[in-house]
This record gives structure tokens, sequence and C-alpha cells, in this order.
């Protein structure tokens, strides 16, 4: 059984060999298992009641009518609708039911790689693929379908068994993502998980007043002087999701929380003469090559902040946790 799943999900040896990378895959922590199950539920409901916005229509068309022109020799697109009108309501149809009739559907991001924008399809999930902590087999198909250029698809390209960290690191080290910003040496990258935490109240999930507190009064003994807040709400931020439970007003309470959070945090390091700067909703490849190559790293919950840590060590960096 275990053999048929590893050819599953890896496609490839990546013949790599970093000394000790065992050592940076941490135990996952009984709160992290429940962070990562809240995520999953709410990435299920965006999915379920998704809505596409106008640009991304017009990214599948035109990647629809890209498509229409070559030979689909894959049986898998076999059955593929060449038809533009009703592209729209096909892709749909085959996010809300993860269902992978025709690549068009894939989010079209990597076809602008602009940072600010975060992946608009839901349920790009690396650390549960990277982890196989939940359906490792459906969750490795539903992102090489919908993300095909992704740091995820990349990795599951290059894998040769679970959790292959030196794949991962080959990856966010290669000159694909050369250019890709890094922080400052100088300054603390603070991971901070809000929004889908906040909007089901679930306020055992995140760190509390003095976890900042203390990093905060650390950096200062240290003799760091800026930080740089790290977040994302695109997901409360689906409006739907939040619709589906018949509950419309939650999307402005969930935002306004998620606000205030980040900025209570923001001024608590502030207190402590620390510069914050705030990089919010960019998109999370981006998000994973910039928080690997922090000198500093202040992790939060769930298997994506984890996954950083580990990066963050090989790199020679330090995690504050």
């Amino acid at each position: 059984m275990f053999a048929l799943l590893f050819i599953l999900l890896c496609d490839a040896a990546s013949g790599l060999r970093i000394p000790q990378v065992k050592r940076q895959i941490s135990k996952i922590s009984t709160d992290d298992v429940h962070l990562d199950d809240l995520e999953r539920e709410l990435e299920l409901k965006a999915a379920q009641t998704f809505e596409p916005s106008k640009e991304l229509t017009a990214a599948w068309k035109t990647a629809l009518q890209h498509t229409s022109k070559l030979d689909l020799k894959n049986k898998q697109f076999a059955h593929a609708s060449l038809s533009v009108a009703n592209i729209s309501a096909e892709c749909k149809d085959n996010i809300r039911h993860a269902l992978q009739t025709n690549p068009a559907c894939a989010d079209p991001w990597d076809k602008t790689s602009l940072c600010q924008h975060a992946y608009e399809i839901p349920s790009y999930r690396l650390g549960d693929l990277f982890y196989e902590s939940s359906n490792p087999k459906e969750t490795a198909s539903y992102m090489k379908f919908f993300f095909p250029h992704s740091v995820a698809a990349k990795y599951l390209n290059a894998c040769s068994r679970k959790s292959d960290m030196p794949a991962l690191l080959h990856i966010v080290d290669s000159p694909e993502y050369a250019a890709y910003e890094r922080p400052s040496p100088k300054a603390v990258i603070v991971h901070l998980r809000l929004g889908d935490v906040l909007y089901k109240n679930k306020p055992g999930y995140m760190h509390n007043d003095g976890y900042y507190q203390r990093h905060a009064t650390k950096m200062v003994k240290e003799g760091l002087t800026s930080v740089v807040l790290v977040t994302g709400d695109h997901r409360i931020l689906q409006k739907a999701a939040l619709d589906m439970d018949g509950a419309a007003g939650q999307l402005n309470s969930s935002t306004t929380q998620t606000e205030k959070r980040t900025q209570k945090i923001e001024n608590m390091f502030k207190e402590h003469g620390l510069t914050v700067t705030k990089r919010i909703n960019y998109n999370a490849d981006c998000d994973l090559v910039y928080m690997a190559n922090a000198r500093t790293f202040v992790e939060s919950g769930g298997g994506y902040s984890r996954l950083v840590s580990a990066l963050v060590k090989l790199k020679g960096g330090s995690v504050w946790a």
C-alpha cells in the first residue's frame, strides 16, 4: 500500500542529499493538528461555494483558446469542453466538486507571477501536501491539476519520499525563484495565522499577547530593530464560503477582527521601539520563498508555518517559537 501511494505522490527521485535534514522536521503538536483541520474545513467551504472573479474567468477563456489549438493526447483531458462560452461554468463546477475535466481551469497566477496577488482558486495547501497529513493522494492530484506551475507541483515532480525536504529546498533555492524578494538579514519575520481562526472563534489556536511580547523583548536585547508581519486572510474574503451558513455579516466581522488583531500585534512591537512593516495577502509560494530566507523567523500555528520553520533552519536561520 505504501509503495503504491509513494508512486502516486512523488514522480521522480531528486537525488539530493542534505545532512541532518530529518532533524528539521519537527513533531506535529496537537494544536497544529486542530488548526490544520480547521483550515481544511474552511477551504472546503470556499471550494464548494466558489465564485470566480471577472479576471479569473477572462484568464480561463484565454487558456482555453490556447488549449484548443493543441493536440490533447492525454486521456485525462479527452472530454474537455472547447466552448469558451461555457468555460466559467465548467471550471466553477470543477472547483466546487474537485473534478479535473479541463486543464484550462488551472489557476492562471503563473501568467503574471505577481507576488502581490494570491492564488484565487482555494485549497492551495502546501503544508498538507508536504507532510501528507490529510488525503494525500487527493491533495496531490488537486494541487497538480489546479496549480500546475506552483512550488507544490514542482515538489511532486521532484520528491523521492514523504516529506522530502532536500527536494523542496532545492526548488526554493532554484534559479526560477532567484529574483523573488528576500527579507533583510536584520529583519525578524513574524508569520501570523489569523483570518480563518478568528472567523471560527478559536482563540486557543492562536498565540497570545505574551508570545509576541516575549519575542519583542528578545529582539531589543539582541539589537534587532525591524519586524515584518506576514499574513493572509484571502480565505475569509471568499464571501460565498461565509454565506454558506447564512451569515453574510460574518465576512465584515472576520475581516475587522483580523485587522484589529494585526494592528494589536503591530503595536506591541512598536511599543518596544521596533519598526514594523506588513506583507498581507501575497501569493503563498512567494511568501514561502520570502520567509524561508529569513535570518530570524517567528512561527505561527499550522503545517505551512511549520514547513517554513524547517526551511529556515536548513538555510542557517533561527526559528523562535
